[in-house]
């Protein structure tokens, strides 16, 4: 209206999508590296960090039950905190096994948790935490999708 030029980007241009997945694994190596800088040498220091990491999985392992609604919070819980796409597949099929049952349950989980983001993504947010983080949730659905494909076909 103004006469401002406002530039997009196309994510299915090829030469965009590869730009942004260059990004994406430069961040990712990025990330990776500033947590091995971080990683405590000494061995008193690094049993420390393990048993603060233990207490922490403990404090969260304890928040859901044990039945499947609970299993289900407790590995979207692991998946939104694993590092990269490959983490969060080896959470999902370790936790899951070969049963295409409770893959279909954690689906269900993942397609609530999207739609409930999408419907809540204009309201204020007076917690502590952000808004659930929508493109998150749906790799993490895709990456559902891909296994539930390979076991269905493979």
């Amino acid at each position: 209206e103004d006469g401002t030029v406002v530039e997009s980007l196309d994510p299915n241009d090829p030469e965009v999508k590869q730009a942004l997945e260059q990004e994406q694994l430069r961040q990712s190596q990025s990330a990776a590296q500033q947590r091995a800088d971080n990683t405590p040498k000494d061995a008193p220091r690094q049993l420390l960090m393990l048993l603060t990491l233990l207490r922490e999985r403990v404090k969260a392992e304890a928040v859901f039950s044990n039945d499947e609604k609970g299993k289900n919070l407790r590995m979207l819980a692991y998946c939104l905190h694993a590092s990269d796409d490959r983490e969060r597949e080896k959470i999902i099929v370790d936790s899951i096994g070969k049963s295409l049952d409770k893959l279909d349950s954690f689906s269900e989980l993942l397609t609530s948790s999207i739609d409930y983001a999408e419907s809540t993504s204009h309201q204020l947010q007076p917690s502590r935490s952000g808004p659930l983080n929508l493109s998150l949730l749906k790799s993490i659905k895709d990456i559902v999708e891909d296994i539930k494909d390979k076991r269905t076909w493979g």
